[in-house]
């Protein structure tokens, strides 16, 4: 590697490094609220389910571990 290939390579872990976090368009915000939603959503009654004796669209049942 030559001095300016280290050099090239530094910037470029400094410039990936400074992105932000936040989306770059209210597009991408709404793609990535999308993908949130399709994500974690399913996992929300999922998780309430493993709490219950029996599942989510039976009557009664209790929470237990």
């Amino acid at each position: 590697m030559t001095a300016i290939d280290v050099a090239l390579a530094g910037e470029r872990t400094r410039t990936a490094a400074r992105r932000p976090l936040l989306p770059a368009s209210a597009y991408q915000g709404l793609v990535w609220a999308g993908v949130l939603v399709v994500v974690v959503g399913p996992l929300i009654p999922l998780v309430y389910a493993s709490f219950r004796s029996k599942p989510y669209y039976l009557p009664g049942g209790v929470f237990t571990v």
